[in-house]
């Protein structure tokens, strides 16, 4: 869910959220997804500043590799440290 105090936020496609620009006036709005962390990270103009690793890390662990096609549960952060011990 969308931090409150900030705005209105309209929730649209699957994780992404409609922010209107009330600050500025303008009829212009920003799309946004909700960070595991509860930050606001905008696809459309990206910032080095708003990606925080500990969401990427949370991202990894709950993807699963293979499309779930596995007998249990094996993650992209899993497949990503085994690859990376195995890499000289």
């Amino acid at each position: 869910m969308p931090a409150q105090g900030r705005g209105a936020a309209l929730a649209v496609l699957g994780g992404l959220y409609w922010e209107p620009d009330v600050i500025n006036g303008s009829p212009m709005s920003k799309l946004y997804v909700s960070t595991y962390l509860g930050n606001r990270f905008y696809p459309l103009e990206p910032r080095i500043d708003d990606v925080a690793i500990e969401d990427i890390a949370h991202g990894l662990a709950y993807q699963c590799r293979f499309n779930g096609q596995t007998s249990a549960f094996y993650s992209v952060a899993q497949h990503s440290l085994i690859v990376a011990a195995l890499v000289p």
